[in-house]
């Protein structure tokens, strides 16, 4: 006899800083491949994402809203640029030299960038409708600060480097804290290790 077939339950999100068949980027293919291929199997997907397409400008290209990409509901909220971002370049170049930098002036460079205050609220509200959340990559304020929202949802896929952001104290608690952590390779997760 055959085996039953179970049919999987439960929402899942996926989060990108960015999404579209114009969007480049090795984190939003992953997670956009992935998210097309449990969709195929028949889950029920959503992509919470930004307005942007590009990831210098962050400037809100693509209208706020509800969309369907084949069997994805794409939901995307705007970005906000509200600082000319001077303290961020100062605060990076200090990072960039390896200098010590106190975790409350790390936040201030998370902060003095794009910030999606509304997928922020969505997820807040919303964050139990989904039966996991996965964020990549980790040095954007979409995963650092929404990652940390429902910890026991966040499936974290780091796209980790051996650079100097992934050394601040800043993305200890998200990486600590999310239920699980999607290395893409065991360099990336031997890297995770030591730091």
């Amino acid at each position: 006899p055959a085996a039953p077939v179970t049919v999987p339950s439960g929402r899942l999100a996926f989060v990108p800083p960015r999404f579209g068949d114009d969007v480049t980027g090795g984190a939003e293919a992953a997670l956009r491949e992935a998210a097309e291929g449990l969709a195929a199997r028949g889950w029920d997907v959503d992509i919470l994402t930004t307005c942007a397409r590009d990831h210098f400008t962050w400037a809100n290209e693509y209208p706020a809203g509800e969309e369907h990409v084949g069997k994805l509901r794409v939901l995307r909220f705007p970005t906000v640029l509200d600082t000319p971002r001077a303290e961020r370049a100062s605060l990076h170049a200090a990072i960039l030299r390896g200098e010590p930098v106190p975790v409350e002036l790390q936040e201030r460079w998370m902060n003095d960038d794009l910030r999606v205050p509304s997928l922020w609220h969505h997820l807040l509200v919303h964050a139990d409708d989904y039966r996991v959340i996965a964020f990549a990559p980790y040095l954007f304020w979409t995963t650092f600060a929404c990652g940390q929202i429902a910890p026991d949802r966040t499936l974290l896929m780091p796209c980790l480097h051996d650079e100097p952001e992934a050394r601040l104290d800043l993305f200890g608690p998200l990486f600590s804290g999310a239920r699980a952590v999607w290395f893409l390779s065991e360099p990336e997760r031997d890297l995770a290790r030591e730091l």
